[in-house]
């Protein structure tokens, strides 16, 4: 399986609150921040990930297959770019996965802007 996902939204907000909003939205998805080793990182680019290959290998559950989440900030254009990578050489993709995969990206832009609700409907 090797699926990708993305989208670029207006964001016209502080760009301060794009951290939190992330944290949130990690927090219930079950992601971990990947902190960037060099010191050439941009302050508004945050990289989060979740899933294993052997986890993938073993499930008919696309959110158990390596995932990574790249959110960028442009300060120029005021606008994030949000892309889901979902890659795994063990885990046959299913009919239903990209539905799910678009669906968690939903939910992180449901965060990013801030209307969210802890009672969401999005599936965990």
């Amino acid at each position: 399986m090797n699926y990708k996902s993305q989208i670029l939204i207006s964001f016209e907000e502080n760009p301060n609150l794009i951290k939190e909003r992330l944290n949130k939205w990690a927090k219930r998805y079950k992601f971990k921040e990947e902190k960037a080793l060099d010191d050439k990182s941009s302050d508004y680019s945050w990289t989060y990930k979740r899933g294993s290959h052997f986890r993938g290998s073993c499930s008919f559950d696309v959110r158990c297959v390596p995932t990574t989440v790249i959110v960028e900030f442009n300060e120029i254009k005021q606008s994030l770019t949000c892309l889901f990578h979902v890659k795994s050489f063990f885990y046959r993709q299913m009919a239903s996965d990209a539905f799910r995969v678009d669906e968690q990206l939903e939910s992180l832009i449901t965060y990013l802007r801030g209307v969210f609700n802890e009672n969401l409907s999005f599936r965990e």
